[in-house]
């Protein structure tokens, strides 16, 4: 029995064209996996609103420009390049992994459980009302509100603009964050050792 379907992108770059995956397209009982390479060169993108309730493992190029849905039992594995662009939203209230590089240009609002591994890179809104775990490597141009639980787990949180916590909010810092960052969103320069990162910050707790 078929359990998965791989993108190929015989006809476009459409996710619901069920031609430009080898199985047709992924639904709840039918898993999905991106490679790394097509032979058509071509990788999907999201423009209208797509439920996951399926495993969706990314090797390669995927894009969103619409409403992505996590839901309860979904798992989305990023190892390969997602981008959530500035009109797109995702929402995870399932199970998310980023091993590769994620670029949130829109707004990405986590509910349950996000874990980091690779490069992430928030210049839109990050809304997390759960738990954060960063082990990778984070960097923040844009605006992160806290209302449960990042735990920078021995990676790096680079914060060029706002990190706010609210209600509950809280970080735990087991890796690299400057500790003297402060709440009043004053913007504040440093000057690390040769071995640190220049941040420009305004706020965390």
């Amino acid at each position: 029995m078929i359990n998965t379907t791989t993108w190929n992108g015989k006809k476009s770059t459409q996710w619901f064209d069920p031609e430009n995956w080898t199985h047709g397209i992924p639904s709840t009982n039918l898993h999905a996996y991106i490679p790394s390479e097509t032979e058509s060169g071509r990788f999907p993108s999201v423009a209208e609103k797509l439920c996951i309730d399926f495993t969706l493992k990314n090797d390669g190029k995927f894009a969103n420009e619409g409403l992505i849905v996590l839901k309860e039992n979904g798992i989305f594995q990023n190892a390969g390049i997602f981008e959530n662009h500035e009109i797109a939203t995702l929402v995870n209230s399932g199970n998310m992994t980023n091993t590769g590089e994620l670029i949130n240009s829109g707004t990405l609002d986590n509910h349950k459980i996000f874990t980091n591994h690779g490069k992430l890179h928030n210049e839109g809104l990050f809304e997390n009302e759960n738990t954060v775990v960063n082990p990778g490597s984070w960097m923040n141009t844009g605006t992160i509100d806290n209302f449960g639980l990042i735990s920078n787990a021995g990676g790096t949180l680079e914060n060029y603009n706002i990190i706010e916590n609210k209600d509950q909010g809280k970080i735990e810092n087991k890796g690299f964050i400057p500790e003297d960052l402060i709440n009043d969103f004053s913007p504040i320069k440093y000057t690390p050792s040769i071995d640190e990162i220049i941040f420009q910050k305004n706020t965390i707790e």
